[in-house]
Parts: C-alpha cells; structure tokens; sequence
C-alpha cells in the first residue's frame, strides 16, 4: 500500500485536499470517485515525506486542539458580526445566518458560534447569547444588539459592531506601533552600549595596562564606565528586571493600574498619544450607541469599559454620575483628562439634537490627529536613534584611535 495525494470535488462543488492509501493510483482514484468525489488530481506522496493515514488522523487532530487552544482573533470576530449583517439583509434567519456563518469557522472561535446557535434555538435572545461569552466579545456588543432586537434593527446594527471593532483595531494597532518603535529603538541603544562596555573595551584595557604612557581622558573614562558595568552589570539587570515585575504586578491591581495609567497621561510624548486614542476610541463608540437607541447614561457607562486608560474611563463614570443627577453633557464631561474639545462639542451636540452625529465627526477628527503624531514621530525618530547608537560608536572609536596615538607617539 503506498500513499497518495488528492485533490477532489465533493457534492457541493467545494475543493478538498487530503491522502488516502491504495494498491495504485487508478484503486486510489475509483476509491475516491465511489465515495461520490470528482476526482481533479492524484499523485504519489513523496516518499521521504509519506505518513500512514492514522499519522495523518492524528497530525489532524494535534491540529484541531492547537487551533482550540490558540485566542480569537479581531479579524474573526469583525468577519463574523460582517457575515451575519449581509445575511439578515438577504433575507436569511438569525438561526440560518448562524448556520452559515458557523461553517465557515475554524477552532475555538467555531465552537462559541455553536454554543450560541444551540441557546438561541433553545429560546434565548441573541444578545444574551452574546453576553454569555464573557470578554469574547465587546460589552457594548450585548447592549447595541438589545436595543437592535427591540427595533428590529439587528442587520444595521451588526455593521455598527463590526465598524467598532475594527477601528478599535486599529487605533490598538497605530497606538502601540507608535510606542514601540521609540521602545525598540531605546533597547538597541541600550543594547549596543552595553555590549560595548563589557564586550569590546575590556579587551583593550589589558592592552592599555601593559604601557606606561598616560591614557587620554576619554578612553579612561571608557575604561571606568567598563569597568563599572562588568562588576555591577548583573545586580543592574537583576534590578530592571525586578522593576518590571513590580511594575506588572501593580499594573494587575486596580489602584496601581489606575496609579500607572495617571502617570502615563503625563509623560510628554506617550500621553498625548495615549489620550488621542482614547478621545478617538470613546467619542466614536459613543455615537455608535447613541445611534443604536441606547440612553445616553447608558452610553456613557458603557464608553467606561471600553476606554482601556482607567483614568480617562473614572472621568466617563463620573460625566454619567453627574448626567443622571440632571446636569448637560457638556459640563458633565469637564474633566482634566477629557479634552475641551470633546467638551465643548458635547455641549454643541446636545443642544442642537445631533450628539451622535457630531461625536462620530469626533472621532475622525482624534484619528487623524493621531495618525499625523504616528507620522511626525516616526520621522523623528530615525534621526535620533542615528544620531545616539552613532555617537556612542564613535565615541569609542575616538577614544580608542587617541589610545593607540598616545602610546605610539611616545
């Protein structure tokens, strides 16, 4: 028996691919064709990489857990609320668009679709079906499609979710590009000195040693900078790597998440990112709300949850506290960590009854800003790391070439 590779056609024009064990490949393609398949292609497996078909059976199933195991994806679960809108509008069920859209899951993500397939033909309604999920999918995901399941809006609503999710995405994905190149940056310069310190000059110091002459300054400084890092180098590190878990470790704890996300806000450059991202994120998912037919209060303390600075969601909380003791929006929402902006634009919007309209032009307005600083900051930052991780080598270079024409000038 010998292994062969197909590719075939099943009973609903879809392509399948996979292995099969036969005397040859005419008793492998008739195999195939009794089983109803419209065999395309039959070729021998090479023999260097043929496994038996339980090998395969099992490599599939190791396959099927890892993908289990392995988290959902962004792109997923916009996929999926995208899926479902095209299919209400078509005419489609809510159990039918389920149906469908499940055949076309892989893993883990498969499996939650079934689950609430299953809790909705069982009765439930599909925005607590949603909310069962826990943190799979976004609070205010439950909240819109409630409020859609009352006006009968569900399609819409489902693109307004998807919208959501994906520019949430991307503000996630444009903020911390932003933060890490400056990071990565640093850590290479960091790198580099260290390297240079511990790895390079010392081989020259036992030069320098065996020579009477006087050392210039600048190596001698070289030399005790090396020196300095070869005896401490292991309690520094020991240190950093102590301060970021602690770092973590209160980052993980309300107070000092809240402490740290406070402290962010302030830093020069890393704040005004942090906040334009955040003014983009809640003035965007605001108006989504608003237009999905949420209270306004509600709103509000939904935004709280999907602001991921503790300190700007405290100042959301606090603007929907003060909305339900009766005060306007715009005086609400007065907060040293909220922008005037987004104030004064609250307070236009609820006078002139189009809140929703005039935070989504907000929200555009605070995603260009940022992608404007992601573009200024990255054509600073190449300059500046030429100009550190450079510096620092020719500084040791000069100190070097100075070393060698004092000793060999005398």
């Amino acid at each position: 028996m010998k292994l062969y590779r197909y590719v075939v056609l099943n009973k609903k024009g879809q392509e399948q691919q996979g292995s099969i064990e036969a005397a040859d490949r005419h008793s492998a393609g008739k195999t195939l064709r009794n089983q109803g398949l419209y065999v395309l292609e039959v070729n021998d497996a090479n023999p260097a990489l043929s496994l038996t078909l339980s090998q395969t059976v099992e490599l599939g199933q190791i396959g099927t857990a890892l993908k289990d195991l392995l988290p959902v994806s962004a792109t997923q679960k916009v996929f999926f609320f995208r899926q479902i809108a095209l299919m209400l509008r078509a005419g489609l069920s809510l159990t039918e668009a389920l149906k469908a859209v499940r055949d076309l899951m892989s893993g883990k993500f498969k499996k939650t679709v079934n689950a609430m397939l299953d809790e909705i033909q069982a009765g439930e309604r599909f925005s607590t079906a949603i909310a069962r999920q826990g943190r799979l999918f976004p609070e205010m995901a439950a909240h819109m499609i409630r409020s859609a399941e009352a006006s009968g809006q569900l399609n819409e609503v489902m693109s307004r979710v998807a919208d959501h999710m994906e520019l949430k995405a991307k503000l996630k994905r444009e903020v911390l590009a932003t933060l890490f190149y400056p990071g990565i940056t640093m850590l290479l310069a960091m790198g580099m000195f260290y390297f240079l310190v511990t790895g390079v000059i010392p081989k020259f110091a036992k030069f320098f040693e065996n020579n009477n002459k006087p050392i210039p300054p600048q190596t001698q400084s070289l030399l005790d900078v090396s020196a300095f890092f070869t005896q401490w180098g292991g309690y520094i590190m020991l240190g950093i790597a102590l301060a970021i878990g602690a770092i973590l470790y209160a980052y993980s704890r309300p107070r000092g998440r809240f402490l740290i996300d406070r402290i962010l806000l302030k830093v020069p450059l890393i704040g005004s990112i942090i906040s334009l991202g955040a003014m983009s994120q809640a003035t965007w998912s605001l108006s989504m709300l608003l237009r999905s037919g949420l209270p306004l209060v509600d709103s509000l303390n939904i935004v709280k949850q999907v602001a991921t600075n503790r300190v700007i969601a405290t100042a959301f909380h606090q603007a929907a506290e003060a909305v339900l003791r009766g005060r306007d929006l715009g005086s609400s929402l007065k907060s040293p960590y909220i922008t005037p902006l987004v104030q004064q634009l609250a307070s236009v919007g609820e006078r002139s009854g189009g809140l929703d309209q005039v935070m989504q032009e907000a929200g555009r307005f605070y995603h260009q800003m940022l992608e404007s600083k992601n573009k200024l900051l990255g054509s600073l930052i190449e300059p500046v790391a030429i100009l550190v991780i450079g510096g620092m080598v020719a500084y040791v270079y000069i100190a070097f070439f100075k070393a060698i024409f004092a000793i060999s000038g005398g």
